[in-house]
């Protein structure tokens, strides 16, 4: 799955657990900074590695910014590692589907 797909899966996520609007935009600003590189390279979701995410936080910002930043990624990561880890997924991957995650299915 490209980064930019798993990032706009992660955001229908959270608004279907009920995040609030502003929560939403924060999450889609903070991620679309961080991981730019990634995103205009088109890149899949697995090339996320401790490197590229500590590469994202290596920037002169004061504690508190970073902390939230920090905040983000991490809560982006942990999202992306539990529904990697669902079977669901994982079976529609090893068959080759292009497409991991249907609207119509949510």
């Amino acid at each position: 799955m490209k980064l930019s797909e798993a990032l706009e899966v992660f955001l229908l996520d959270h608004r279907a657990r009920g995040s609030r609007p502003r929560t939403l935009e924060w999450h889609r600003y903070t991620l679309n900074y961080l991981l730019k590189p990634l995103l205009e390279a088109d890149a899949d979701a697995s090339s996320l590695s401790v490197f590229t995410v500590s590469q994202a936080l290596a920037k002169d910002l004061k504690p508190n910014t970073l902390f939230n930043y920090e905040r983000s990624l991490r809560a982006f990561c942990s999202w992306l590692v539990g529904w990697r880890n669902c079977p669901a997924i994982r079976s529609k991957e090893e068959s080759g589907s292009s497409r991991c995650f249907s609207l119509s299915a949510a």
